[in-house]
């Protein structure tokens, strides 16, 4: 979803990545805070693609896939793109309190973002990076 909004593609409205923030936070606070989640191990609204809730199956994903930057699905392997797409999802929301970094595209939005943070009284590690996180992670 994250390539459509900065692409515009299939219709959705395109935002530049100067106006992306990308909300960071990990398994380990998701389960520190006891909330309930589900994984995937390709494109959620996939009908080829299955659910877990037992961190166990991490391994199962395909990891090179996921970590791609080219994930056209192809002869050799015709669910890369849906495995590219694997999904980590909560139940109900994820506290501000399990969010452990923001990142944004550039030095202006991490003011504009710092800003926001400071008028709401709240202190979180605000990262530049001038890759595409959808891509890419840290």
């Amino acid at each position: 979803m994250l390539y459509q909004i900065a692409t515009g593609f299939d219709g959705v409205k395109k935002y530049p990545q100067e106006e992306i923030v990308y909300i960071i936070s990990s398994l380990d606070k998701i389960k520190e805070h006891e909330l309930e989640y589900f994984f995937t191990d390709g494109h959620v609204r996939s009908c080829t693609s299955t659910s877990y809730n037992d961190e166990s199956y991490l391994e199962i994903l395909d990891w090179d896939a996921i970590n791609a930057r080219i994930w056209k699905s192809d002869d050799t392997d015709l669910r890369r793109q849906e495995k590219k797409q694997a999904e980590l999802l909560v139940k109900h929301h994820v506290p501000i309190n399990a969010i452990e970094l923001f990142c944004v595209y550039n030095e202006k939005a991490q003011q504009i973002l710092c800003s926001c943070l400071v008028a709401e009284s709240l202190s979180f590690d605000v990262k530049i990076s001038p890759r595409k996180l959808y891509y890419d992670h840290l």
